[in-house]
């Protein structure tokens, strides 16, 4: 599922950046890292009719919203490409033992400024599938190069995820 960002999610943001916010602790990231991942979670607040968060100064506690009394961490690589089915997702493996029921994976495609809602899944499943790496572990990416990871995580194939076509059956995967 496709999306491209409105000029009011953008704005609103960068609003919350430009006071300050984002910066909640370790490996937040840049301003355009934190940027893109900060409207990926807006785009699903906004899909999922859930209260956009006010406040991004203070930790999360790991998860981006609550729905169906269940917590997710959405999510989002940014990439150079438009988004392939064979992507990896990652997870910082410092985030795993976060209070989260599940993930939501996006990819921003920083060339046509478009957004994929990749999937979605529970983390019970997401730790029987994932894989670990640690920091300095090479892989071959889904570019055919090889890749050093930059920070210990935990990485899943596209294939392990719920995936939908369209809003009413990411609803139902929620």
């Amino acid at each position: 599922m496709k999306i491209i960002p409105t000029s009011e999610q953008i704005q609103y943001v960068k609003n919350l950046l430009d006071k300050g916010m984002g910066n909640r602790g370790s490996f937040d990231g840049d301003y355009y890292k934190r940027l893109f991942g900060f409207i990926g979670e807006i785009i699903i607040h906004d899909l999922l009719g859930t209260k956009r968060p006010t406040d991004l100064s203070k930790p999360d506690n790991g998860y981006d919203l609550i729905v169906n009394n269940k917590k997710y961490d959405v999510k989002v690589a940014i990439r150079n490409t438009p988004y392939k089915q064979y992507y990896d997702h990652n997870i910082a493996a410092y985030q795993i033992n976060y209070n989260v029921d599940g993930y939501i994976f996006l990819s921003y495609n920083q060339n046509n400024g478009e957004f994929t809602i990749c999937g979605i899944i529970s983390k019970k499943d997401f730790l029987e599938h994932s894989k670990f790496y640690r920091e300095g572990d090479e892989f071959i990416g889904a570019c055919r190069v090889l890749l050093t990871i930059k920070c210990d995580c935990y990485k899943i194939k596209t294939k392990h995820l719920t995936k939908f076509r369209n809003i009413e059956t990411f609803i139902k995967c929620l």
